[in-house]
């Protein structure tokens, strides 16, 4: 399975363990994945 053209950040950073991301829409709620 390989990552699709265009994917990814410039700098080369990827997700690490510990890294939160978090997607929060006002009014209501929020959703927070923490990487493994």
């Amino acid at each position: 399975m390989t990552t699709p053209a265009c994917v990814g950040h410039k700098q080369g950073r990827f997700l690490q363990s510990g890294t939160e991301a978090r997607i929060e829409i006002e009014g209501i709620g929020s959703l927070v994945n923490i990487c493994a």
